[in-house]
């Protein structure tokens, strides 16, 4: 992959932060066919793109890229191993995976009154930190 073709993928990443950072919001994996590209191709542009700003003497940026990409794309390579708990796989989440660990969520927060209202709340405040975001652009 090229640096011009790396630079557009971390763009549209970046535009897709604000709904990652929902789902982040409510503890949740989205499906894979959420994301703007597949894993295996915002793992490589971003690596790219984070050498690129550590090249250039940028080395907070490149951390920032490369925590933001463990935050949000590490969960799709967590598998349940049974009775060991998670594991790592090289094969990423499907999207039916997602769906059913997305159930189990939901079912959790919607459960427990205490959680679903520090979930409800946490996702204003995203809300509200997005709005301030965005008006600052």
């Amino acid at each position: 992959m090229n640096r011009e073709l790396a630079r557009k993928i971390f763009e549209c990443w970046q535009g897709y932060m604000e709904t990652a950072d929902r789902f982040h919001q409510l503890m949740i994996t989205p499906p894979p066919s959420f994301l703007p590209y597949p894993i295996e191709i915002l793992e490589e542009a971003l690596n790219i793109v984070a050498k690129e700003y550590s090249d250039a003497g940028d080395r907070k940026r490149a951390s920032d890229i490369q925590e933001m990409m463990l935050t949000q794309l590490a969960s799709y390579h967590l598998k349940t191993n049974g009775a060991d708990g998670l594991g790592y796989t090289d094969l990423p989440m499907t999207d039916e995976e997602a769906l059913k660990q997305m159930q189990r969520t939901l079912d959790l927060i919607l459960g427990d009154p205490s959680l679903k209202d520090v979930i409800l709340k946490n996702l204003k405040k995203s809300q509200e930190s997005w709005m301030e975001f965005r008006s600052k652009q």
